[in-house]
């Protein structure tokens, strides 16, 4: 994953479930080392998944969840199976939680109701604090849908679930999660918030009240909704793969493809019109959207774990917008998540001077970043790979190294400016 044209480094860290066993946490403060083995939840979210049809909302309200369960400086309390988002593996969790089980190096109790409210009950019954709910509008990718980013920012910050009206009805029944509401609300739907009133003001307020509270050094992109899947053929094919179904495309979908720059840069508050960003309306268009949209949502527990600003912004339309947020961030910062087009997101972080990590298919991190190496390998958690190693440098000179995928390494060494 190169830049073509970028005169900046740019490293792209393609976090695979096969490896990311090996690694844990983010930052150094916050290793953990235990002296014996912690005892951790295990849901089947895939279960739940396919049970309930969680919706995009609902599957933000558990790695939310999961994130606020994991917190930094404790052992890890709660891993998934995330087997739908695992396509290059989907029996990863399965196996390491038996594994791991096996070793003695976790002891894990299976929750037995394999449903949103289970997983909300048995997380507050191992005494996790959970402070309230925010509420938001809605999940969609267009409209207000921007409100969504914010009450993930809100929901890390303040220790809280990020929630909807519809939300709320589908899970009129979850007792604990409603009670929650009674404990604390925030409401920013724009109704209730005049400062949400639209995308540009609702981005302005978040940037300088929210931004400021958030990590320094590490961003998350959500990437809700790829907006070439129903006429994009490359893309149409991948996501069959990876999907693990076939969906054939939309009747009179256009046989272009659909653009991938020049995206509009009207505001967001009404359903955009662009064939970029337009909301799906066929069936097997919003299967490829919820695909590759839960693919990247699986990183956001570690983004609520570590107090992350989360955006859901296109390095096309919105570059502005990212620029001045990376601008508010340390000089070398981790960017998580993704983007509809690859090369302006890897540009953009690269320009603002951020370090790309492809780890979307990876859920989990939150919970490998906590968890303790054996005693022969030093008995503490180790960092997950970082854009910063603290090396000093010969600033006359820029090394260029990549992991990508299934890649060879490559380092080069070549002047003060790179050109590749």
């Amino acid at each position: 994953m190169w830049s073509q044209t970028s005169s900046f480094v740019v490293l792209v860290v393609a976090v695979a479930a096969t490896t990311v066993s090996t690694v844990a946490a983010t930052s150094a403060d916050a290793h953990v080392g235990v002296a014996q083995a912690p005892t951790a939840l295990f849901f089947d979210l895939t279960a739940a998944r396919e049970q309930e049809q969680l919706s995009y909302a609902e599957l933000a309200l558990a790695y939310t969840l999961q994130g606020l369960a994991n917190q930094r400086n404790q052992p890890p309390k709660l891993l998934v199976n995330g087997a739908y988002l695992n396509f290059d593996w989907p029996d990863t969790d399965v196996y390491w939680r038996d594994l791991l089980e096996k070793d003695g190096r976790v002891h894990f109790v299976n929750a037995t109701n394999t449903t949103l409210c289970g997983l909300i009950t048995a997380v507050l019954d191992e005494g996790i604090d959970i402070d309230g709910l925010v509420l938001y509008e809605n999940a969609l990718s267009y409209g207000t849908g921007y409100t969504l980013p914010m009450a993930l920012t809100i929901a890390s910050q303040q220790r809280l679930l990020p929630v909807t009206n519809e939300l709320l009805g589908k899970q009129a029944s979850c007792a604990p999660l409603h009670n929650l509401m009674h404990v604390h609300l925030v409401d920013i739907r724009p109704i209730a918030s005049p400062h949400m009133a639209n995308r540009s003001a609702a981005w302005r307020w978040a940037i300088d009240t929210l931004l400021p509270n958030a990590s320094k050094d590490r961003i998350f992109n959500l990437y809700h909704y790829d907006p070439r899947a129903p006429t994009d053929a490359q893309v149409r094919i991948i996501w069959l793969v990876r999907c693990g179904r076939t969906i054939p495309l939309p009747p009179h979908a256009p046989t272009h493809h659909a653009p991938t720059h020049h995206a509009p840069t009207h505001p967001r508050t009404h359903a955009p019109k662009h064939p970029r960003t337009h909301a799906p309306t066929h069936t097997h268009a919003r299967a490829y959207a919820r695909c590759q949209s839960n693919a990247t949502l699986g990183n956001l527990d570690l983004a609520v774990q570590n107090g992350a600003f989360v955006m859901d912004l296109d390095p096309v339309a919105d570059l502005d917008l990212m620029m001045e947020i990376f601008g508010h961030l340390d000089p070398l910062f981790d960017a998580y998540g993704w983007a509809a087009d690859e090369h302006s997101w890897t540009h953009a972080v690269s320009t603002g001077g951020g370090a790309v990590f492809c780890s979307f298919a990876s859920p989990n991190l939150s919970f490998w970043s906590l968890l303790a190496l054996p005693p022969a390998a030093g008995g503490q958690a180790r960092r997950l790979p970082s854009g910063d190693s603290g090396a000093p440098l010969d600033k006359s000179k820029c090394v260029l190294a990549s992991t990508a995928q299934s890649y060879t390494c490559c380092v080069s060494v070549c002047g003060s400016r790179c050109q590749y």
